[in-house]
């Protein structure tokens, strides 16, 4: 195990953090180390993402990134396209209608708008995500909680998920237009019969968790802003871990692929991909 600590300064709350790589250490020489290269699943990173704060990185078909709600009632945002081809994004519309949902859960994918599959839900400990709310803007969380800055403030600032994900899309030279339809991990929102929205407490206890394997190389794009139903009166965002895992490739009878017509299709899609 490596330990690398890592000072950083600008306006998230990921000021100061540690990033744990592991590895196996071959080589005689001291700091020299080599990434493992078995197939099975194989912890390769891990890190925690504090409240409030926004988090990328390219996942790899064939990797797994596994999500924890440290202390309950999380809320993560989560963005998804092909990193080989920015033109195929995370597709909502599909991804609900496919699987006759209006939740993710354990088995579910996330498809793209050209029928393939960009990430399955392998884990999940809490049963219900919310992918129809939205995301958090400066107006809502101004309205919400007040008006703060950095200057004030410095890292304590009140941050937002569309500000957050538009800077960090800034780093792969996209902008506005390219922020799409996004899932909001741990949340749950239920529609009464007048169609109303309402978040539900309590969802998330401390400890759940929700993994995704990545069936292509996903641009995955995270933010830990709280969710926009909700009702808390203080802006008290919380932290995740995050770690990323080799895992196998999934076999013919995986829960993800067999889950319904349509999942199986699109993991034919996403492997003829990759021919």
């Amino acid at each position: 195990m490596v330990l690398i600590r890592v000072l950083g300064r600008g306006v998230s709350k990921q000021a100061s953090y540690s990033l744990q790589f592991c590895a196996s250490c071959n080589s005689a020489q001291a700091g020299e180390v080599s990434m493992p290269m078995s197939l099975e699943s194989t912890l390769l990173f891990s890190d925690t993402l504090p409240g409030g704060a926004t988090w990328s990185h390219v996942l790899k078909r064939g990797t797994a990134l596994r999500i924890t709600d440290v202390e309950g009632g999380a809320n993560v945002a989560a963005y998804f396209l092909n990193f080989d081809n920015r033109s195929e994004r995370f597709n909502l519309p599909d991804t609900l209608k496919a699987q006759h949902t209006a939740r993710l859960r354990e088995g579910h994918v996330l498809f793209s708008d050209m029928g393939r599959v960009l990430c399955s839900i392998t884990e999940d400990t809490v049963g219900w995500h919310d992918p129809i709310a939205g995301i958090s803007n400066a107006g809502s969380i101004e309205k919400k909680y007040g008006k703060t800055t950095y200057r004030q403030c410095r890292n304590d600032w009140y941050q937002n998920a569309r500000d957050g994900f538009l800077i960090e899309l800034g780093k792969y030279g996209m902008g506005p237009r390219e922020l799409h339809a996004t899932v909001n991990f741990f949340s749950k929102v239920v529609v009464d019969d007048l169609g109303k929205m309402q978040y539900v407490t309590g969802n998330s206890p401390a400890g759940s968790y929700v993994e995704l394997r990545a069936e292509m190389n996903v641009l995955v794009l995270l933010n830990t802003s709280p969710h926009p139903l909700d009702d808390a009166l203080q802006y008290a965002p919380k932290p995740v871990e995050l770690s990323v895992s080799r895992v196998p490739m999934p076999m013919r009878d995986d829960r993800c692929r067999t889950l319904c017509p349509e999942n199986a299709r699109g993991f034919v899609l996403t492997e003829l991909y990759f021919l």
